[in-house]
Parts: structure tokens; C-alpha cells; sequence
């Protein structure tokens, strides 16, 4: 192609956020993608080094809804609203926002220039009160009687720093006290999956700019499904869709399943909207990014 100026691109993988900073600081990298420690953002935010990109990205805690204590509704219910996005987002200082439903910013709704999510309004909320008196409904006076707890996430800095700030309010809100322990990726993929796991951290982006990618998710049959949710009725509003020609019927139908996943069945706790976070030496022309996170170098060139 006449447009392609770079004859190669190395792409480095690690698992190690900081060790891409320290390769990008010692000249070895141009462009570091999402994979930067939480107080890197931070500091390189402030200095105007690490740019935010749109994306459309929930990170969300799942709860396997087939393991105890996360069989029971209440105790779901509880521990979701136990949990406060606000003081979470303020403490990374990273571009990231408080999620306050399933789909994130960004997506159309039926309107011509209307959003989703500005539609659907806020369906989660921090309510430490009533997550409180829930999980003593549930038989589980604060915390008491409750089996132990792990939650498990896939090793990442920022992935630890959330993980203890969710840790912390269970322990000041509900009185419980919840382990939780990092995973290799692999094996985290295969525990999720699998359902080998009581609540574990989790993150979907959407694959394409419809409110569809995100709901689809948790059908029986889909083997994104980490929550292990089989709701024959949600099953039927999924199948319900496909039929649908009017946009307005499309997008209500939506957000009734939106509400659903979570305030209905509350299968999981959304939690925050992280931007595409991209660090690119001042040299780095043309590439492109998507707000699906998809990134294309064919026009990149080093100035």
C-alpha cells in the first residue's frame, strides 16, 4: 500500500505495567497501550505525557450466582450496594468514571444523537444502609454465618488497588471479611469460566457501537456467561429482539434487560468506565484508535 510507511511494527507483551513504563522511559517503547500502573496514570496524566481515549469498557465484580453466598439474591443485593464507585474513581485519579449501569457512555439509543446509558438513567447505586439490613434478611446479621469468602482477580496493578478498595467497604459496610487473591491469566480465564470462583473481577468491551454487545452477554447459551445466569425469560427477550425492526421497541426492550442484570437479578456489581488510556512518544503519527480499542498502524509513521 502507497499509504504504508512503517515497513514493521514489534509488538512486546508483558504482564508487567511496570515494566512497560521503564521500557518506554529507557527509549524501548513508543507506544504503551492501557497497561500502566495506577500511580503512573496519575502522575502522567497530571504532566499531559498519557492520553484518554473513548472506549466503550465496563469493569464490573461478577458473582457466581450457582456458589455461595452468591446463590442468595439478597446477599448479591448487599454486597453490590455496598460497594461506592464514586470514592473508587476519585482515588485511581485516572480517567476512569463511575459506572452507574451495565452499558457504558457512548452507545446510541433509539433517538437520532441520544445515548444509551443518558436514557437509561442510573441504575446502580452506593447504599450502605440498605445493603446492610438486606444481607441480615438474608440471614447473615453483619456477616455472621456467612461462608468464607474469596474474591479472585487477574494479576494487574490496578486490578490489586480496586480489588482492596471493594475489600475494604465489605469489610466497613456489611462487616464481612472477604480474602482475595491474584490469578496468571490463564488460570483466572479458566476458574471465571468454569465457575470455580465466588465473585472475581471482570471487564467487557463492546464490539461494535450497539447496546446489543453488551446485553447479549448473559444468555445461557453465551460463553461470556462467567456468572453462570440462566434466566429462561431473559433467554426469550434476547430471542425477542432479533425480531424487532423499530429501533424505539429495540432499545426499551434494552433497558428492560439492563435492569434486569442489575437491580432485578443483580448477577453483578458494574463498577467503573475506564477511557482507552494510550502513552505514545511525541514522534508517533497516524495511528488510529477505535472506540471499540481496536488500534490500526497501517497509515503510523515516526516522524
Amino acid at each position: 500500500n502507497a499509504n504504508t510507511k512503517l515497513e514493521q511494527v514489534d509488538i512486546m507483551l508483558t504482564d508487567n505495567d511496570s515494566t512497560n513504563v521503564s521500557m518506554y522511559d529507557g527509549n524501548q517503547l513508543d507506544i504503551v497501550l492501557d497497561n500502566i500502573p495506577p500511580a503512573d496514570r496519575k502522575r502522567m496524566l497530571k504532566e499531559g505525557k498519557l492520553k484518554t481515549l473513548p472506549y466503550l469498557s465496563t469493569g464490573y465484580w461478577c458473582f457466581n450466582v450457582e456458589k455461595a453466598p452468591f446463590d442468595n439474591l439478597k446477599v448479591r443485593k448487599a454486597f453490590a450496594l455496598a460497594i461506592d464507585r464514586e470514592a473508587i474513581t476519585k482515588n485511581l485519579e485516572n480517567g476512569s468514571k463511575p459506572a452507574v449501569g451495565w452499558v457504558p457512555p457512548g452507545i446510541p439509543d433509539a433517538e437520532p444523537g441520544s445515548d444509551f446509558r443518558t436514557v437509561g438513567g442510573p441504575l446502580v447505586k452506593y447504599d450502605p444502609v440498605e445493603a446492610k439490613k438486606l444481607l441480615a434478611e438474608a440471614g447473615y446479621p453483619d456477616g455472621k454465618g456467612l461462608p468464607p469468602i474469596i474474591m479472585i482477580y487477574n494479576t494487574a496493578e490496578i486490578n490489586k488497588a480496586i480489588s482492596e478498595m471493594i475489600q475494604e467497604m465489605w469489610k466497613k459496610n456489611l462487616g464481612v471479611d472477604v480474602k482475595i487473591e491474584n490469578q496468571e491469566w490463564k488460570v483466572f480465564l479458566n476458574n471465571r469460566q468454569k465457575g470455580n470462583y465466588q465473585v472475581a473481577r471482570h471487564g467487557w468491551t463492546g464490539d461494535y457501537e450497539d447496546a446489543f454487545t453488551f446485553i447479549s452477554l448473559f444468555t445461557s447459551t453465551s460463553g461470556n456467561n462467567d456468572a453462570q445466569y440462566k434466566n429462561p425469560e431473559y433467554d426469550k427477550m434476547v430471542a425477542k429482539s432479533y425480531t424487532l425492526q423499530n429501533p424505539k421497541e429495540r432499545m426499551k426492550l434494552f433497558h428492560e434487560m439492563e435492569k434486569m442484570l442489575v437491580v432485578d437479578d443483580v448477577i453483578m456489581a458494574p463498577i467503573l468506565h475506564n477511557p482507552q488510556f494510550l502513552l505514545a512518544k511525541p514522534n508517533v503519527k497516524g495511528v488510529i484508535h477505535s472506540s471499540v480499542g481496536a488500534v490500526y498502524f497501517r497509515h503510523a509513521y515516526l516522524e
